[in-house]
């Protein structure tokens, strides 16, 4: 289990810097988010590159996959579903596949019925150079675009934090969405 909520990365990352082994053993949360924010991703339909500040305003869960990762395939159905269920509510899923061979994750999609935003990165692109440890990796972003937690691996407990940190972004924001239609 590799749940990260912020305060932990951040202590990860001091650890690391103050044992020496410099800054560019990690990223820092700030240096994260901003890079998640203005990658330009290209979408499996081959339609124009997105940035995922467009998406700033909703809760954007970001699964780094693959096509040879059996674990990333077997929890993409579920983020699937997570994905129709959160889109109005303001929220989605972004999954970023790390294939070779664009056409492996093209794929995997078509087989699979998936509906969530697909992405194409390959290898050496935004998975590098936020030097991911291992896949499946997910970043759940706030409103704002930050990172609230981060989990790598897709293990059942792995999936019900992500799915309950989620739901309880999207429910504080209908909550506040109530609370504006009351005043009026």
């Amino acid at each position: 289990m590799c749940f990260k909520p912020n305060l932990a990365i951040f202590a990860v990352r001091l650890c690391m810097v103050l044992s020496g082994l410099g800054p560019t053993a990690a990223l820092a949360d700030q240096d994260a988010d901003e890079i998640l924010a203005s990658y330009p991703l290209s979408p499996i339909d081959g339609s124009q590159e997105v940035v995922l500040s467009t998406y700033r305003g909703q809760v954007v869960l970001v699964n780094f996959w693959a096509s040879w990762c059996a674990p990333c395939l077997k929890e993409l159905p579920v983020m699937n579903r997570w994905h129709e269920s959160w889109r109005e509510r303001g929220g989605r899923v972004a999954a970023i596949s790390v294939d070779h061979h664009a056409y492996r994750a093209v794929q995997f999609a078509k087989d699979a019925g998936l509906t969530l935003d697909i992405y194409l990165d390959g290898p050496d692109g935004l998975a590098r150079q936020l030097d991911i440890p291992s896949l499946p990796l997910s970043y759940l972003l706030d409103r704002s675009g930050r990172i609230a937690l981060t989990v790598c691996g897709s293990s059942k407990q792995d999936l019900a934090e992500l799915e309950r940190v989620a739901e309880g972004m999207l429910a504080a924001k209908a909550s506040t969405d109530s609370l504006d239609e009351d005043a009026k």
